[in-house]
């Protein structure tokens, strides 16, 4: 099907009132343009806290991921920081999406969120830990 305001192949479906929409009309939402302009900026503000709940538990899964891969021929101290880095992203989105949300309760946010933070923080915390270990002299 194509979008009807720009005549162009559609990427999907308006998840508020089904229209097929191009790219162009999506702009990064699951609302076409139309939906976008009679949605009140809260549940856009949702949507996104939505995102940033299911990007707090990804990243540290994709550092599990990419230390399996690529780990295995190095250090431990490359491995560590490749899992520190990604796990700050996870606790940064975590906080993200609880922040963005704010007293809306939009489903998913908190569950995924929480997630996120638990997967993030621990091994975070745990290379924090050996960081301050290491420099003290233990």
């Amino acid at each position: 099907m194509n979008c009807a305001p720009h005549a162009a192949p559609s990427t999907g479906t308006c998840a508020r009132c089904g229209a097929f929409a191009c790219a162009q009309c999506f702009a990064g939402t699951t609302l076409c343009a139309a939906c976008r302009e009679r949605v009140a900026p809260d549940a856009l503000r949702g949507e996104k806290a939505v995102r940033f709940a299911r990007a707090s538990w990804a990243f540290p899964l994709l550092a599990i991921l990419v230390l399996g891969f690529y780990a295995p021929g190095t250090d431990g101290t490359t491995a560590a920081i490749i899992l520190c880095t990604m796990c700050a992203f996870g606790v940064a989105f975590g906080v993200a999406a609880l922040r963005t949300d704010r007293g809306q309760r939009t489903r998913g946010v908190r569950g995924h969120a929480v997630v996120g933070l638990i997967l993030s923080s621990v091994p975070f915390v745990a290379f924090l830990v050996g960081v301050v270990l290491a420099v003290i002299g233990r």
